[in-house]
């Protein structure tokens, strides 16, 4: 027997991660392919995923309504084949690891986007005087209270205060 692995999808260019809808298979369940295994929701969407393989569903990873990153591995299929080279535990171990290991590196580069200042906003006007009078932007955001876009009147009453 062989087993495989079935990663979380990447239906488009914008996906990041999928919401788990409902299981359309039980473990033990007996599967071909083109069987339908789930449902994924991505984005404004949902759409049902294939079995790629014929075999018996060996284990369902995610619960419905779980939200996990592309490359999660969410299901183990096994299909005729040798490849005794690892148990069903030792295969169960390592895919919880990869699963670790990403959602670790997920977390850590969306906490470093986090730590990044955010841009300062500004119009080609302001981002010239400001540069002529030797002002510095994020001062001028700070003293004035600024959410939106500095303007050329904004580094003048900058500099009169």
């Amino acid at each position: 027997m062989a087993w495989i692995e079935y990663a979380v999808p990447k239906p488009d260019e914008n996906t990041t991660e999928i919401t788990m809808g409902d299981w359309r298979v039980a473990d033990g369940a007996s599967v071909r392919s083109g069987d339908v295994l789930c449902e994924m929701i991505a984005g404004k969407g949902a759409f049902d995923y294939l079995a790629l393989h014929d075999g018996i569903l060996g284990k369902r990873l995610l619960a419905p309504g779980s939200v996990v990153p592309v490359g999660y591995v969410f299901a183990l299929i096994e299909t005729d084949g040798s490849d005794g080279s690892q148990t069903f535990n030792e295969i169960l171990d390592n895919i919880e690891r990869k699963n670790r290991t990403l959602l670790e590196s997920l977390a850590s580069a969306l906490s470093a986007g986090a730590s990044q200042p955010e841009p300062i906003r500004a119009t080609p006007a302001a981002r010239r005087l400001a540069k002529e009078k030797g002002v510095d932007l994020s001062a001028v955001k700070a003293a004035l209270g600024i959410a939106g876009a500095i303007k050329p009147d904004d580094i003048t009453e900058f500099l009169s205060r």
